[in-house]
């Protein structure tokens, strides 16, 4: 299958195209991408929660106030507010859930996590990579630091510094395509964040399951199901048309 889809080359960006000038130093593409991306990354400027009325109730991370009446229900919606920003607000009350019983990592389930990474999965800034956690985890009382560290987090919502910080990494969105505004940027987060946000999302699957909030088209993240079969019922309908 990848030999068919041309997936067995590499992705990373040596050299760009840009106005049918190639560009295959750090500085000229850094230069050529920097104004890309930062549209890219300014492109919800104009959307309905940083405009100013709902700016000033909801602040750019979340009044506390604020989002504790969205998730209660309870919250006014401004006047002038658009129709599809009213209908986020109504739908982000929150469900009453019981959490799950165990809200910290074990060092059991810290050692099958890293047992089923794959070590070649890029990281983030630090140095601290896939191997290295892979390693420890076949330590017993290094993958209890490993999965002390983890819950911690995971607990208490605490933050560590390194995490706080990211590597921004130029792909190549469609095979052999170089032009400079068709390229994917994504963001390389610390390997053990990467672990725990994987823990949330399964969880968060899991209580929406349980109580039958998700969607009938949402097919990723659930049992039995894959996200790929998506773009093939696509497909097959197109077929069919």
């Amino acid at each position: 299958m990848k030999i068919a889809l041309n997936k067995l080359e590499s992705t990373s960006v040596t050299k760009i195209l840009v106005n049918d000038q190639w560009k295959d130093n750090q500085k000229d593409i850094e230069e050529a991408l920097f104004p890309i991306n930062k549209g890219k990354i300014n492109a919800s400027q104009h959307t309905p929660f940083l405009q100013p009325h709902l700016r000033r109730v909801l602040g750019d991370q979340g009044y506390e106030e604020a989002i504790d009446e969205i998730l209660e229900g309870s919250f006014e919606i401004l006047a002038g507010t658009d129709k599809y920003t009213r209908m986020l607000l109504r739908q982000a009350k929150q469900t009453q859930v019981t959490p799950p019983t165990r809200s910290y990592i074990s060092t059991e389930e810290n050692t099958q996590v890293w047992k089923k990474a794959k070590e070649k999965t890029s990281a983030g800034v630090s140095g601290l990579h896939f191997g290295m956690f892979k390693a420890q985890a076949t330590r017993k009382h290094l993958s209890a630091l490993d999965a002390s560290i983890r819950s911690l987090a995971y607990s208490t919502g605490f933050t560590y510094r390194r995490w706080q910080f990211g590597i921004d990494v130029q792909l190549l969105k469609i095979s052999q395509d170089y032009r400079a505004n068709k390229l994917r940027a994504i963001l390389l987060l610390e390997a053990d964040v990467n672990v725990n946000n994987k823990k949330l999302g399964k969880e968060a699957m899991e209580i929406g399951e349980r109580l039958n909030l998700l969607t009938r088209d949402n097919y990723g993240g659930r049992k039995k199901l894959r996200a790929t079969e998506i773009s093939m019922i696509q497909q097959l309908t197109y077929d069919s048309i």
